[in-house]
């Protein structure tokens, strides 16, 4: 009997420690607001008792939290299996082995081809098609290759973005016909003293038809500090910053405003080199599908969502979830970034017959006016693991130590392998959010949105870890 009670003491000063050290992760974490930050957080576990909780209906600014949300509303509208088309057209007639005509690209907005994190899907692509043509017995093309990137209406300007995310390779657009991230190599070299203007090289040479101003100057820090500024429709863009001194190639990456042309230009070199002679230039255009005398050559489909959203999520690509965002709008005429705002901001409210504050502006959270709170995300995550799709959802995300931009995250903790989720970060504004699977084998869901700090995110990541890492080992 004395052993029994005893047992019982010990746990409930074990279990009062972990709670006594909750705690105070909560007052950490509060504490930020002494130096101005604004915090809010919140943890449920799945029978919606609330574990931890401060301010969680303030609207902040979520950074890439917001990618969460736009791929739980994917999966939900879309289905797991969805995938983009990219459709190959003849338009013409055929003469024996020639195709008198023209060869048109109408784009479907798959974010995929060409991208880095599917290295053969241009190969892939342009295979099909060589193939195609090859089981027709063409061998000569006497037109154009037509590209039509129409599919995203108005997707070239984004009036919420921050002008110097414009030119970068990281705030690059949708484009019905994107290809390889929508990004180009620029590359600059550099004097072997600092504080000296550096040079464009005369290689870097671009479908898109700009001219790069070069105000670069070289630095003895060795980082890379080099921003574009320009969007589309300009013709001359501006490089700024710095990078290190004594560079004879230095590559940086922009956006690139018409990877419709460079995707024709490539596939027009892949052809001439595999026997299909004739093509002339690569000309934009808007496909009309009611034309005479066309013909399907090819239709080619990306990988499906799960895998895509893998690649979302882990890795935090802004362009994939802008993609999914606008695709999301559900209309066909009108795949536009208003449609998808009104469509995305209405969604869960609708679902969960909740009325929610919040301002979405965009599916990849780039945009700084984006706002919503942890209770909505608290709540999407919460919908996501109830529902059919809680597997793949939960699997396109990165885990804790291990992936993903939770790689460097609980790395020496007893919670490594146990954080399931996502990042959010942009100057002053610092999130994660996900599942905990607990040392009790319970889930946990969470999230904390910190704006406004001014101290180093490096700072404040340690003391969202031992909030995590509490939540795992006291639930």
């Amino acid at each position: 009997m004395i052993l029994r009670t005893l047992s019982i003491v010990l746990l409930l000063l074990f279990n009062n420690s972990f709670a006594i050290k909750l705690w105070m992760q909560e007052k950490a974490l509060i504490d930020l607001q002494k130096s101005g930050a604004i915090v809010s957080f919140l943890a449920i576990n799945t029978s919606l008792d609330t574990l931890s909780s401060f301010q969680p209906q303030l609207l902040l600014a979520p950074a890439s939290l917001m990618k969460l949300n736009t791929t739980a509303i994917g999966f939900y509208q879309l289905g797991s299996l969805f995938d983009y088309k990219t459709k190959v057209i003849l338009r013409g007639y055929q003469d024996n082995q020639k195709w008198v005509g023209d060869l048109i690209l109408v784009g479907g907005g798959d974010p995929t081809l060409g991208s880095s994190y599917f290295p053969e899907s241009a190969k892939n692509f342009f295979e099909l098609i060589l193939s195609e043509l090859k089981i027709r017995n063409i061998s000569e093309i006497t037109g154009d290759i037509g590209v039509d990137a129409s599919f995203f209406n108005g997707s070239n300007m984004q009036p919420s973005r921050m002008w110097e995310d414009m030119g970068n390779y990281y705030g690059a657009l949708p484009n019905g016909l994107t290809y390889c991230d929508n990004s180009m190599d620029i590359f600059l070299s550099s004097p072997l003293k600092p504080e000296e203007l550096c040079h464009v090289l005369p290689q870097s040479i671009n479908t898109s038809n700009i001219s790069f101003e070069c105000k670069v100057l070289s630095a003895s820090d060795y980082k890379d500090n080099a921003y574009c500024y320009g969007i589309n429709g300009q013709n001359k863009w501006i490089i700024e910053g710095s990078i290190p001194v004594g560079q004879a190639k230095f590559k940086i990456k922009v956006t690139n405003p018409k990877p419709q042309l460079l995707l024709g230009n490539e596939l027009k070199i892949f052809l001439l080199k595999n026997g299909i002679v004739g093509l002339k230039k690569v000309s934009e255009e808007t496909f009309d599908t009611h034309q005479k005398a066309i013909k399907t050559l090819a239709i080619y489909k990306s990988p499906n969502l799960i895998k895509i959203a893998s690649v979302l999520n882990k890795n935090s690509h802004n362009l994939y979830a802008d993609h999914l965002f606008l695709t999301l709008s559900g209309d066909t005429i009108h795949r536009d970034w208003r449609t998808a705002r009104m469509f995305v901001s209405n969604f869960w409210s609708e679902k969960l017959h909740r009325n929610y504050s919040m301002q979405i502006l965009d599916g990849s959270g780039l945009s700084p006016f984006n706002t919503l709170s942890c209770q909505y995300l608290t709540d999407v995550l919460l919908y996501m693991y109830q529902s059919s799709n809680s597997d793949t959802y939960l699997k396109s995300l990165a885990i804790g130590g291990k992936d993903g931009t939770l790689q460097r995250m609980w790395v020496n903790s007893p919670a490594k392998d146990h954080v399931f989720g996502k990042s959010g970060s942009m100057t002053g504004v610092l999130g994660y959010a996900g599942y905990v699977k607990t040392k009790s084998n319970n889930t946990i869901l969470f999230t904390v949105i910190i704006n406004h700090f001014n101290q180093s995110s490096a700072s404040i990541k340690p003391i969202i870890e031992k909030w995590v890492e509490n939540l795992y080992l006291t639930n």
